[in-house]
Formats: C-alpha cells, structure tokens, sequence
C-alpha cells in the first residue's frame, strides 16, 4: 500500500540531505540517511493511514570520481566499462532469492527464476529499521557507465541485453537515447512493473 507515497517520501529525505551537505560517499553518513528516510517512510504511513508502506532505495554517491552505494531492497547498480563491454552488478539483492544464492541453497540460474526474488528481505519502512548494503567502490574511469535501474527492467533484459544496448553507437548515441531505448524494449517485452532508469558518465578523471 501507498508505494509511490513512500518513494515520494525517501526522495524527499534524500533531497534534504544533499542540500543540507551531509550526502558523502562515505559509510557512516549513508547509514544515518537511511535511518532517516526510514523514519520519514514511517511518518508519512502514520500520517496518511497507510500502515505497511514502503519503498526501495539504490542510491549512489559521489565526490568527483569517487563513489559510494547504499542499497535497501531490490532495485539495482550496474557499472558498465563501454571500452570492454563489460557489465558489473554493482549492488546485491535484498530479496529472498539472493539470500538462499548466498547460503548456497540454490544456483544463480535458479535464483533467476525463484519466485523468492519478489519477495523483499529489507525495505524503507518495513517493521524493522533497514539494514542497507553499504559499498565503495574503486573511483570511475572517464566514459564509465553507471546504471541505477528498478527490477521492471531487469525481469525483461538480461545483464548481457542492457550492456549491449549501453554500448550500441556509443560515440554517437546520448544517455537521454540509450534510457529511452531500454524503456520502449522493456515495455515491447511487457515488463510487469514499473521501469525507472537513472544513467551516469563519467565525462573526465581527476
């Protein structure tokens, strides 16, 4: 229930935060954030009477090069090299797939398919305070891709899809093309949730 309400709610706290100036690709700081937007998503259901509401957040934080992620729930980061090809699986689920693929109870094919994987394991505004993944990662390279995606795209393109459509007629093809690009073949596909997309190039290193 009230979904779109507590993703409204987190993008708010988000927003707060950056320009206050306490958004820092940092552990520590993005830990008090998602307390913080947790608290907001539990606000706002208590203020709109919509008990039980929540929201994912794939956040990523920069400094010049360098970059930090918060993830809480099961929208993903990808980091693509357009040089290789290469595509990266930034972020790690929070769902109950993933976590019976980290026990070792099923196999990555399985878990592609496990019904498990609709199933949440942390989320903004669930009973208990998140507990988001927190990870830094090496500084981006110039022409580093990242690709902040919600599970709407991903259930219908495969990693290898999304790569080879970032890396398609890259000199002359905008960011603004490539999103709209995997939103018109997600949505031919008939993706059964919503499709956010979020792309960031690194124009130049330090």
């Amino acid at each position: 229930a009230g979904g779109a309400e507590a993703s409204r709610a987190v993008i708010a706290a988000v927003r707060a935060a950056a320009a206050a100036g306490r958004l820092q690709p940092e552990p520590d700081p993005l830990r008090q954030l998602s307390e913080v937007a947790h608290r907001a998503v539990l606000h706002k259901a208590t203020e709109r009477d919509l008990t039980g509401m929540g929201s994912t957040l794939t956040l990523v934080v920069g400094r010049g090069a360098d970059i930090a992620l918060l993830q809480v729930g099961d929208s993903r980061c990808y980091r693509i090299d357009p040089s290789t090809d290469r595509i990266t699986q930034w972020s790690r689920d929070q769902n109950l797939a993933a976590e019976l693929l980290a026990n070792g109870t099923i196999s990555m094919q399985e878990a592609e398919r496990h019904p498990g994987r609709h199933i949440l394991t942390d989320v903004m505004g669930g009973e208990k305070p998140p507990r988001p993944e927190i990870a830094t990662g090496s500084p981006l390279a110039a022409g580093e891709l990242l690709l902040i995606c919600s599970d709407g795209l991903i259930r219908v393109l495969s990693d290898r899809e999304i790569a080879t459509q970032l890396t398609a007629d890259r000199p002359s093809v905008r960011l603004q093309q490539h999103a709209e690009r995997m939103l018109a073949e997600a949505n031919e596909r008939g993706s059964p949730d919503n499709v956010s997309i979020v792309l960031v190039r690194l124009t130049r290193s330090r």
